[in-house]
């Protein structure tokens, strides 16, 4: 998922433990602070100053990384920038937007519904 992006031209920021990672795979990254409470310049300020378009932020167990975690799905949803809980999310997001000259129709959750059913009728 990450890889499609940076193909498709995008730049990357990550905190210290995700940035390794994406390090370790090849991919260019700027290492942006986590820590929100040991100063500036942080995860907080690239998302308050908008230098990023959106946000990956899966919560973790721990109390420090919660509420850190918390704070930057708040900024992000303050600012209105779209922010993914789920890598799988995320995963259709990027998918989508690689892909985004595909059309595709929206319709109520029923119709869907019908349809699938109605899949299930003519299946042998």
């Amino acid at each position: 998922m990450v890889k499609k992006l940076t193909q498709a031209g995008y730049k990357l920021c990550a905190t210290e433990g995700t940035s390794a990672v994406l390090k370790a795979a090849g991919l260019e990254v700027t290492v942006i602070s986590k820590k929100i409470s040991e100063g500036h310049l942080n995860v907080l300020d690239v998302i308050r100053d908008g230098t990023v378009n959106v946000v990956l932020n899966t919560p973790t167990g721990g109390r420090v990384p919660m509420r850190d975690g918390f704070e930057i799905r708040r900024a992000a949803t303050e600012r209105r920038i779209p922010c993914f809980t789920s890598i799988d999310t995320a995963r259709v997001a990027v998918d989508a937007l690689i892909t985004g000259n595909q059309l595709m129709n929206v319709e109520a959750l029923p119709e869907y519904r019908a349809a699938f059913h109605n899949q299930r009728e003519y299946v042998a």
